[in-house]
């Protein structure tokens, strides 16, 4: 979990283990993708011998192709697909503001209340009383702050609707373990592998071949 490339063209490459990438054309694999978050603006191809995906967490913003999809063992394997990872990364940074300032707000909460009580303490202490109301005026700030921000992921999560016309093409066998969403839409697999699959995802619906 230590190496990272951040690709502005396409990207050729054996495998991929343990690594964070981030694609802005299209990825193609020899052999394995293993463990790794996995960021492609157009399309993820598998094509060696193996030409397998193994764990992690991989977004695509076209299609995948490859032989198979997750392991035996069940490991933990999820696909995003049909969405451009720009998007993705505008809502889970528009959830990080969102958080921090929450968490601004709780701590000023926590303050407010101590000065309230050092107030009440100290008989209406005008450094006091200065002080809660430069917190006050912080802390409708930064609620007005978070209404905005919350506003905004909301009206983002328009984004989470996959582009017509996605594949995954599986040439051999999606094991159990794995979980494949495009956009909203998710197809689960359960207790029992699939063979030889194309989903395509049209109109709303993934529909299996």
């Amino acid at each position: 979990n230590e190496g990272a490339i951040e690709c502005n063209g396409d990207l050729y490459t054996r495998f991929i283990e343990g690594a964070k990438v981030i694609v802005n054309g299209s990825c193609f694999a020899e052999e394995s993708i293993m463990n790794s978050h996995i960021q492609v603006k157009k399309n993820l191809i598998c094509v060696g011998r193996r030409a397998d995906i193994i764990g992690g967490h991989s977004i695509v913003g076209g299609s995948i192709r490859c032989k198979k999809i997750g392991s035996s063992f069940g490991v933990k394997t999820e696909l995003l697909v049909g969405i451009d990872p720009e998007k993705i990364r505008i809502i889970e940074g528009l959830q990080k503001n969102i958080d921090a300032k929450k968490e601004m707000i709780g701590r000023l909460n926590h303050s407010l209340s101590e000065t309230e009580k050092n107030i009440k303490s100290s008989g209406d202490s005008e450094i006091e009383i200065d002080k809660k109301n430069k917190m006050l005026v912080l802390l409708y700030r930064f609620t007005d702050e978070l209404s905005e921000l919350e506003r905004e992921y909301h009206e983002s999560k328009n984004m989470l609707q996959a582009e017509n016309n996605r594949f995954v093409i599986v040439e051999n066998v999606i094991y159990s373990g794995v979980t494949i969403r495009f956009g909203v839409e998710e197809y689960n697999v359960g207790a029992i592998d699939v063979s030889k699959i194309i989903l395509k995802y049209n109109n709303g619906k993934i529909i299996e071949s």
